[in-house]
């Protein structure tokens, strides 16, 4: 698997990462999805839904100032929030 580096167009500089805490779960399916799993497999992992798993995703996305959960991650990570 490949990884792209982000460029500028993928985060929202107006959002201040770290004013919002992520959740557990937030930060489950981030490390899930830096696995390389995808939105089902992170459900199953950690036996929720699809649904579920979206909805802590766009939470995650939006607590980050990121435009789509690659983005999500990559912060999470600059930010020393996921181990």
């Amino acid at each position: 698997m490949s990884h792209t580096p982000l460029d500028s167009d993928h985060l929202d500089p107006s959002a201040s990462p770290g004013d919002d805490r992520l959740t557990a779960r937030e930060r489950e399916a981030l490390k899930h999805y830096a696995a390389g799993k995808n939105c089902k497999e992170v459900a199953l992992a950690l036996s929720i839904s699809v649904n579920t798993v979206k909805f802590h995703t766009k939470n995650a996305v939006a607590k980050l100032g990121g435009k789509n959960r690659t983005a999500a991650v990559a912060r999470a990570f600059a930010l020393g929030l996921l181990s």
